[in-house]
């Protein structure tokens, strides 16, 4: 009995050390992911702003014409 016991306890603690591996990798990955974004972001705002800023300006042209 005592043996069955030892052996389950082996075969779980190997199975948390696997499942920390994987949750380390995976924090890893959405880490990698988060900063792969944050150019996304960048061009965004930099492109975008000018181009609100004329379609702004282009409805005042439209209102004052």
């Amino acid at each position: 009995m005592e043996k069955n016991i030892e052996k389950i306890e082996k075969r779980l603690s190997g199975i948390e050390k696997e499942l920390r591996n994987h949750i380390t990798e995976m924090v890893e990955k959405v880490t990698s992911l988060t900063t792969d974004v944050a150019w996304l972001r960048r061009f965004f705002w930099i492109f975008m702003t000018p181009a609100i800023g004329l379609i702004v300006a282009a409805f005042i042209y439209l209102i004052i014409k």
